[in-house]
């Protein structure tokens, strides 16, 4: 592993900083179309509820931080303010793909989550939606 490390869809890994590779990488698997289906909505009471099919895939609910200041206090960049984006808290399985849906819990204040649809625990990831409300600004 290495920083920023970048794996698009599971299957294709690149330097993060390296954009025009990663939007490479992510206009092919696009071309290749989703294998699941996934819809993530608000719910009538503010939860979140997920409906995922089309093939056998794990749910993955992952809740980020969405943004973080650091303080530099030494080295080169004292005194200076780092802001990181969209820094991954948590993951949990919520359930598998297969058109049932699915109540999920909202993230933490200050936090956003995210929903992957991949093969068993490790495989590709096959579909990713933002939670409502933590898509990237506009």
């Amino acid at each position: 592993a290495y920083t920023p490390q970048m794996i698009v869809g599971g299957q294709k890994e690149s330097v993060g900083s390296e954009r025009s590779k990663v939007e490479n990488a992510i206009r092919r698997l696009r071309k290749a179309g989703p294998g699941v289906a996934l819809d993530v909505q608000s719910g009538a009471s503010g939860e979140i509820i997920v409906n995922a099919s089309g093939a056998t895939a794990t749910l993955w609910r992952v809740e980020f931080q969405k943004l973080h200041v650091t303080e530099v206090l030494r080295g080169e960049n004292k005194g200076k303010r780092l802001e990181s984006h969209n820094i991954v808290q948590s993951k949990s399985r919520v359930g598998q793909a297969d058109g049932r849906p699915i109540e999920i819990l909202t993230p933490q204040p200050g936090n956003g989550c995210a929903i992957l649809a991949q093969v068993g625990e490790v495989g590709p990831v096959l579909a990713a939606a933002y939670c409502p409300g933590d898509g990237p600004a506009a």
